[in-house]
């Protein structure tokens, strides 16, 4: 079993800062939600490719070759993407971007936690400063 799935995170607006609760370090923590409304973000309990957990909410960095739907190899060029992870209850899943379903293998090998939505939403992009 991988304890790391059932771990979470509330964001503190007031403070700025994430409260983590689960099971930390072998311990279950539980949740302080005085200080949140939001509703929680689920660890995934898969790592990027420099081995940091991704949870929900968190924004990724995709980086991957290039290749011509024509021909099929690749152009030499580099694609570099930034995606939010979130969960779908329609389809019980997670997501990186709108329709991408999370890869274990995927994740690990192309993906780097580069920020999330609650610090750092600037880094999507359409973002707007509201």
């Amino acid at each position: 079993m991988n304890i790391n799935r059932f771990k979470f995170r509330t964001w503190d607006e007031k403070n700025k800062r994430f409260h983590y609760w689960g099971f930390i370090d072998g311990t279950f923590i539980g949740p302080d939600f005085a200080r949140s409304k939001d509703p929680g973000e689920q660890c995934l309990g898969l790592p990027d490719r420099l081995n940091k957990l991704v949870y929900e909410g968190d924004i990724v960095q995709s980086v991957s070759d290039v290749i011509d739907v024509s021909t099929g190899k690749r152009t030499g060029e580099v694609s570099i993407n930034n995606h939010e992870v979130r969960f779908s209850p329609e389809k019980a899943a997670f997501f990186i971007g709108p329709t991408r379903i999370v890869s274990p293998e995927w994740l690990a090998e192309f993906h780097e936690v580069i920020g999330n939505i609650h610090e750092n939403p600037n880094l999507l992009k359409g973002w707007k400063k509201g």
